[in-house]
């Protein structure tokens, strides 16, 4: 399955950033795709969102979006 990762360092207090993913579906349905955080450093349970539902592949939890492609 496709994922895309990010991380970064020291980032100053009050600074945003945003990452785009675009997806073309390759068939009409319904289009399901996972999402997750986790935080370096791993130092506790804490460290991964969502704390609880469907498992991805990885073994970790993941919030489940939908959409339908006409």
């Amino acid at each position: 399955y496709p994922s895309i990762e990010a991380d970064s360092r020291n980032i100053p207090e009050g600074y945003t950033s945003r990452m785009v993913v675009l997806v073309t579906p390759s068939e009409a349905g319904i289009f399901e795709f996972y999402v997750k955080t986790v935080a370096i450093p791993h130092n506790s349970e804490k460290s991964h969102f969502p704390y609880e539902g469907l498992v991805d592949p990885q073994g970790e939890f993941v919030d489940v979006y939908s959409v339908v492609v006409t």
